[in-house]
């Protein structure tokens, strides 16, 4: 009787063992839709998605359904950073990331210098090396099959130090906590915006999605990163819905904070049809090197959001 007992949890283990993988393969096989955006990741291009250890960070919301791009005819899903492309190859169909990275970086950029140095620094075979932060999050999130090889160092772009590789953009975000300082660019959405721009894509399904706002996204950037003293600054708000849609009316109130303490308050023009707002505004008789942190508080039907951006004094 005890041999019995005990070869029965044994016999059931092996049938949970066999049951398991085939259930598994059924859930990752179901579509998987998301609400922020109205749109549905399904079949290869899922399985492609899910394989990364954190998808949101590294893909973004899907922006499009699994769509035929009319640029080229090639079958695709658009997602915030990247460009998902279902491809023959001798293995078969497989899905690959468009060398977004490479399309959208402008040569000629200025790059940032930086001591390259240093054993926290790597040199890849195109010549460019990856430092510091940049490199431990190419490490940490398996930046050979998701990110490609840089193709630039280290360069600045408006506020931002950007590092570009095949495949994305890195950006470096100081006013972001420590540990969520480096963060990828919405490459996808800038590149679908700039060669497509067509609504009938990225517009979420009527018949299944909440046409209520129900979040905000807001986004602010200065045109000048390094100003001069005593010179306008130009500051852009975006704000979007949670299907990544423009928000047009929506209030902007900005909080300028002087590096003396001091804080000037302004409002701006409600968003445009665009979800985009526009300010001019001048700080006076900053020393030279200063910070000058802007905050922007977006107001839309009882929903808030907000966000902020800087510049530095720099002559």
């Amino acid at each position: 009787m005890k041999a019995i007992k005990i070869a029965i949890p044994f016999l059931l283990l092996g049938l949970i063992l066999t049951v398991l993988p085939g259930a598994a393969l059924a859930q990752a096989e179901d579509p998987l839709y998301f609400e922020e955006t109205g749109h549905t990741v399904q079949g290869e291009f899922l399985r492609f998605y899910q394989s990364a250890s954190d998808p949101l960070l590294l893909f973004g919301y899907p922006i499009t359904d699994e769509i035929v791009d009319p640029t080229n005819m090639q079958t695709s899903q658009y997602f915030q950073r990247v460009r998902l492309d279902l491809v023959n190859s001798p293995s078969g169909i497989q899905v690959k990331l468009a060398p977004l990275g490479e399309i959208l970086h402008k040569a000629g950029t200025p790059e940032v210098p930086i001591s390259k140095n240093s054993p926290v620094c790597r040199l890849f075979s195109t010549g460019h090396t990856v430092c510091y932060a940049f490199l431990q999050f190419y490490d940490r999130f398996n930046g050979e099959v998701f990110f490609g090889k840089p193709i630039s160092e280290v360069e600045q772009e408006g506020n931002r130090y950007v590092q570009y590789f095949e495949f994305v953009r890195m950006e470096w975000r100081p006013e972001l906590p420590q540990g969520q300082r480096v963060a990828l660019a919405d490459l996808g959405k800038v590149y679908y915006d700039y060669r497509i721009g067509l609504q009938e894509f990225t517009r979420p399904d009527p018949a299944i999605i909440n046409h209520s706002i129900q979040d905000i996204v807001v986004r602010a950037f200065v045109n000048r990163a390094l100003a001069a003293a005593n010179a306008p600054q130009d500051l852009y708000i975006i704000a979007q819905d949670q299907y990544l849609q423009p928000v047009e009316g929506a209030s902007v109130n900005i909080a300028v904070l002087l590096p003396n303490g001091r804080q000037e308050l302004y409002r701006a023009p409600l968003t445009d049809r665009d979800g985009i707002s526009h300010l001019t505004f001048q700080v006076n008789d900053l020393p030279v090197r200063e910070i000058v942190q802007v905050n922007v508080i977006v107001e839309y039907q009882g929903q808030t959001s907000n966000t902020s951006t800087w510049f530095r004094i720099w002559w």
